[in-house]
């Protein structure tokens, strides 16, 4: 190889690795679409959820494209269905982060799902927004972040709840077994210990599991005053019939997952009590959904329209795809949204202020409780 030739060589090499290396850190030359990808559960047990989180994308989408995109550059949303299995939920993250290559990501699905992908995202340091995801040790450059309440501040929540407002003392915690159960039941475990109340029962249960009888019966028998029932749709469909079957009729409040409409329409349901973040979802901005949108819209939908401009101001302030920056962006996040009049974030990636209301399932709709 002739003197020439190597220098040739040489630069060639250099070349390739200096745009490799910025192509890793999402600051690609490439003028062309923005890529996204979106991991939800389109089908499994909280499908609707998913549904209803698509219906915000798809809103913010067009609206960002209309108006000229992100950095004068068109967006594309890459779906994923997870199911709300763990395992789906790694495959969709591998295939999105190796095969379409996307700069970001939002997971809006169950903790079973985001648990798992999180420390993915935050070694591949891929800027994300998440849904739900559980209390972890806060890494030393956090790229998650969650405009929708931690679950475990929930938990603490509903514990001064029962204990404050309802005036109870001996509760019985049945949840189901996986992170999002666990988490919240073992906040409100803790917290409600604290105030000075007493746990007379504390099971978990399969998310499969239909029979609650068992459950039920042991609750009567530890003359409980209050149940905590953090599950999924499938487990209220009949752990609330057979409740009222054996004549258990103390208060009982429940994980957001009621708000289905297969579960409000249910006479078992009605006059159950749940916790949500306190949020809006106005009738406006519910008739634009569905311009684009067939399917479901609930609470979710729009922090998951909140989700993607929180993002695009973050990209629109770096001034790149740069990953760091854009990190760096989120992390000073200060937006005035549909779901909630403002986002701030803490070091760890979640809100800087959660406020929660308690809702009542009646005549099939969700509404206040005072």
């Amino acid at each position: 190889m002739s003197k020439t030739s190597k220098i040739v060589y040489l630069v060639l090499v250099i070349l390739v690795v200096i745009l490799g290396g910025v192509y890793i850190n999402g600051s690609s030359s490439d003028k062309g679409i923005i890529k996204i990808g979106v991991i939800i559960p389109l089908s499994g047990p909280i499908s609707s959820y998913g549904e209803a989180a698509m219906g915000g994308f798809k809103l913010a989408q067009k609206e960002i494209n209309e108006s000229g995109g992100i950095l004068n550059r068109q967006v594309e949303l890459l779906f994923e269905d997870d199911q709300c299995d763990s395992n789906k939920g790694i495959s969709a993250y591998n295939k999105l982060k190796s095969i379409d290559r996307v700069s970001f990501l939002f997971v809006f699905s169950c903790n079973d799902v985001s648990g798992p992908i999180i420390p993915l995202i935050q070694k591949d340091k891929i800027p994300s927004l998440v849904f739900v995801a559980p209390k972890t040790e806060k890494p030393q450059d956090n790229y998650v972040f969650r405009n929708y309440p931690a679950d475990f501040l929930q938990g603490q929540f509903i514990a001064n709840f029962a204990w404050q407002e309802l005036k109870k003392k001996k509760a019985a915690v049945v949840f189901i077994k996986n992170n999002y159960g666990e988490e919240v039941s073992r906040s409100f475990v803790e917290e409600f210990k604290k105030l000075g109340g007493e746990i007379v029962l504390d099971d978990g249960i399969s998310e499969n599991e239909t029979d609650l009888k068992t459950e039920w019966l042991k609750v009567k028998e530890q003359k409980a005053d209050f149940i905590y029932f953090p599950a999924y749709s499938s487990n209220y469909v009949t752990g609330l019939k057979q409740m009222k079957e054996i004549g258990l009729s103390i208060p009982v409040v429940v994980g957001e997952t009621i708000a289905t409409e297969e579960v409000k329409k249910l006479n078992q349901a009605q006059g159950v009590l749940f916790v949500a973040s306190k949020s809006t979802n106005p009738e406006g901005f519910q008739t634009k959904v569905k311009t684009v949108h067939n399917g479901v819209i609930n609470f979710l939908t729009p922090y998951a329209y909140d989700a993607f401009f929180i993002l695009k101001d973050a990209i629109a302030k770096t001034g790149s795809l740069d990953n760091k920056g854009v990190r760096n962006n989120l992390a000073k996040t200060s937006y005035r949204g549909i779901a909630s009049p403002l986002v701030e974030f803490k070091d760890d990636g979640n809100l800087k202020e959660a406020k929660f209301e308690v809702m009542m399932i009646k005549n099939s709709h969700a509404v206040p409780y005072k």
